[in-house]
This record gives C-alpha cells, structure tokens and sequence, in this order.
C-alpha cells in the first residue's frame, strides 16, 4: 500500500480554529474572563493571519473584537450599577422582581 506525503504547503488552520473557538468563548464569558480569551484570540488570529490567511482568521478577529467590546461594555454596566443602586433597585421593583 502507498503512503501517501502531506506536502509542506499545504495550509494549517490550526491557529484560526483556535482563534475562533476562543472569540466565541469571549462572547459567550463577556466580563473580565471575555477580555482574556479576546486578546488571546486576536493573538492567534494575527498568527494565523501571518502564516496563511484565510477566512478563519478574519471571522476569528470579527468574534474577537465583538467580545472585546460586550466585555468591556459589561464590565462598565456593572461598574455603573455598583455606584448607583437605587437605578437597579427602581427596575426591579418595576418589573416585581424585588421581595417587599
């Protein structure tokens, strides 16, 4: 039976898999945890992007930069409701949510 070689051009999309993978656990994890996996996305969708770039790395770098932005969208709504509780407060009586 004949092997058969896997030649050294071939692409390998490891690196943007990898990336995507970690650019929608940052969407999925938006808080601190988000701006991690984010950066780390971004990293290895450049590093993809370098070796061969594909639409593996620009949709990981789209997934990326989306978690990137909810994250820190989050992070400054909760740092915003810590200093004004009374807003949170006022919803959840609104909506019921609130034991009287």
């Amino acid at each position: 039976m004949k092997k058969e070689s896997v030649s050294m051009n071939s692409s390998n999309n490891s690196s943007g898999v990898t990336s995507v993978v970690f650019g929608i656990l940052s969407i999925v994890f938006a808080s601190l945890i988000g701006i991690i996996l984010a950066i780390i996305s971004i990293g290895f969708a450049i590093k993809q992007n370098k070796s061969s770039p594909n639409k593996w790395s620009k949709a990981a770098m789209i997934l990326s930069i989306i978690g990137l932005i909810l994250s820190i969208l989050i992070i400054a709504l909760d740092a915003w409701l810590r200093k004004n509780p009374q807003i949170l407060n006022q919803v959840l009586t609104q909506y019921g949510s609130v034991p009287q």
